[in-house]
C-alpha cells in the first residue's frame, strides 16, 4: 500500500481504494474503523468508493474534504483513461480500414 502513503500520509494506514473489483490499500484492521467515504463517479456512474478508516474522536471538515477531492480526481483520472483507451481503438480501427483500402 505504497500509494496511500504518499497521497495520504496521515490516513496512509488505513485508506482503501475500491475501483470496480479491485483494491488498493488495506484498511482491513478491525480496530479501524470507517470514518469517512467518498464514491468515485465518473459520466458512467460510480465506479468505486474512497474508504478512510482511523481510531480517535472522528475526522474533520478538512479530512472530508480531502477525502472528497481524492474521490473526484480519482473520477477524472478513470474518465481520462476511457476516453484514451476509446481514441486509442478508434485509431487502431482507422489505420485497419486505411490499410484495407490501400491493398484494394
Amino acid at each position: 500500500a505504497h500509494l496511500p502513503a504518499l497521497v495520504v500520509p496521515r490516513w496512509a494506514a488505513a485508506c482503501e481504494v475500491l475501483l470496480g473489483d479491485v483494491v488498493v490499500g488495506d484498511a482491513s484492521d478491525e480496530a479501524l474503523a470507517p470514518r469517512l467515504a467518498a464514491p468515485v463517479a465518473t459520466g458512467e456512474g460510480v465506479v468505486g468508493q474512497v474508504l478512510l478508516a482511523g481510531p480517535g474522536t472522528g475526522p474533520g471538515a478538512a479530512d472530508q474534504a480531502l477525502v472528497s477531492e481524492l474521490a473526484h480526481r480519482l473520477a477524472l483520472a478513470a474518465e481520462h483513461a476511457r476516453l484514451l483507451a476509446a481514441a486509442e481503438l478508434a485509431t487502431d480501427e482507422r489505420e485497419a480500414v486505411e490499410e484495407l483500402r490501400r491493398l484494394l
